[in-house]
């Protein structure tokens, strides 16, 4: 309304700057990008699926979900239901007052909205709506990829409510887990307060990739260099030592193009498995980059002695073919 346009034009509009970020940061596209629009019918026959179990009800043109139907409610947030409902009654009780459709629990939560006056809706058996917030996330894990995923990821401020009832939508209807393993990555903080548009201190990728000054590869190591799980603090300091170990790996990955040919490197395609076990190790331990990343800046650091020693001594103390193994490596698991 605020901008004279619609739904679709906003949705689109923002669509494409994810993309253009994403392309300049160097992040792979994924094989699928569904879209709750595009999934309407897999929501409805999500929310007639759960209606026919006893998980959901429907009450004057909205339809909720049942929480104390499904016997595993909280088991991701570690939440009691009953702890919930003392949280919630000040809630229910000002809905029941403003004369909204009456819920059974207080802690049950939507799954289709009767449609407002000027606000996107679709036919659906209980009338004319739209999806709850969570229906949606359920119903295209479910088109795209089947009953269970391997990993679902998202804000740790989404753990509950909204993760919390995804499980209880999916399993309620499948009978089978929703997703093997969660990952939940922590906030940005900018100088240790939480970066939000109301306390001024927003910056975004678009912002940083538009000052010509940083690399996007210094804004990847920026990320990269803290658990995914733990907040990351967003600080001059913090870009300067990520532009540093930029500088330290971007020279170690130009050391083959710029010293190959005087070490008189024959082809081969061999790389240091000890490296690469190691940065294995590192990842396999619920994606530690931080340890990653220093495996990479060890073997960069390395390369870099080397360059110096062939540039002031005209030889290096490795021999040419561990200094190329040691680049390929480099450049194998910078990928």
């Amino acid at each position: 309304r605020r901008e004279g346009t619609s739904m679709e034009a906003i949705a689109e509009f923002y669509i494409q700057a994810y993309f253009e970020d994403m392309a300049r940061l160097n992040v792979m596209e994924a094989d699928e990008y569904p879209r709750a629009t595009h999934t309407i019918d897999g929501i409805k026959r999500l929310i007639h699926e759960l209606e026919q179990k006893g998980n959901a009800y429907p009450t004057a043109g909205d339809v909720y979900y049942s929480v104390r139907s499904f016997l595993g409610y909280g088991k991701l947030s570690g939440q009691k239901l009953d702890e919930m409902q003392t949280g919630a009654s000040g809630r229910v009780e000002a809905a029941h007052e403003a004369n909204q459709p009456q819920k059974r629990d207080p802690a049950d939560f939507a799954l289709w909205k009767s449609a407002k006056p000027d606000e996107p809706a679709w036919e659906s058996p209980w009338g004319t709506g739209r999806p709850g917030w969570h229906i949606e996330c359920s119903a295209m894990v479910r088109d795209r990829l089947g009953d269970t995923i391997d990993i679902h990821a998202g804000g740790n401020d989404l753990i509950f409510p909204h993760h919390e009832n995804e499980i209880a939508q999916s399993e309620a209807v499948t009978g089978k887990p929703l997703s093997h393993y969660w990952m939940h990555n922590g906030m940005v903080n900018v100088g240790g307060e939480k970066m939000s548009k109301s306390l001024g201190n927003f910056t975004t990728i678009r912002d940083l990739l538009d000052d010509k000054s940083i690399d996007p590869m210094v804004i990847r190591l920026f990320v990269l260099g803290a658990s995914y799980r733990k907040p990351i603090d967003f600080t001059d300091g913090a870009l300067t030592a990520a532009q540093n170990g930029w500088n330290t790996i971007k020279e170690g990955l130009l050391f083959g193009y710029e010293y190959g040919d005087r070490l008189e490197w024959q082809d081969s395609e061999d790389a240091q498995t000890s490296i690469s076990e190691q940065f294995q190790t590192a990842m396999d331990d619920d994606f530690n980059t931080s340890s990653g990343l220093a495996v990479l800046f060890e073997v960069a650091k390395a390369l870099q002695r080397e360059g110096n020693l062939l540039v002031h001594q005209g030889k290096t103390d490795a021999s040419p073919d561990t200094l190329k193994q040691q680049w390929q490596t480099l450049v194998e698991l910078a990928q």
